[in-house]
């Protein structure tokens, strides 16, 4: 039996939904603020993987520790569940992981793109 297929990336939406919360109109009011919070963790949760992939492969003992340090933050925060209203800090932190999880799962494997 194969295993089933991992879901499709789509960088395009990510991008929007992490530019919304860092630069756009960042979420208002609590239900805003959660329903942001909720998006960036869905989109965290899908990146980790392939993230986590990309750290294994990567050359240099900065970039894999500096990769390996957002992983594991990512994972402290996935691993609390969300309990009451989200604080604009913390829609914005999560904004921010999920930008550099995306730039993780989009890095080239196996080290730099060739120029």
């Amino acid at each position: 039996m194969t295993p089933p297929a991992a879901p499709a990336v789509d960088a395009g939406l990510i991008r929007r939904t992490y530019g919304t919360a860092l630069w756009d109109s960042r979420p208002v009011g609590e239900e805003g603020r959660a329903h942001m919070a909720g998006l960036l963790r869905g989109h965290m949760r899908l990146l980790l993987p392939g993230a986590e992939e990309r750290v294994a492969g990567m050359s240099g003992t900065f970039n894999r520790s500096a990769g390996q340090l957002v992983i594991g933050r990512a994972r402290d925060v996935l691993d609390v569940p969300v309990t009451g209203a989200s604080s604009a800090e913390y829609v914005y932190d999560l904004a921010t992981l999920t930008r550099v999880l995306l730039a993780l799962h989009e890095h080239p494997q196996g080290g730099r793109k060739a120029r």
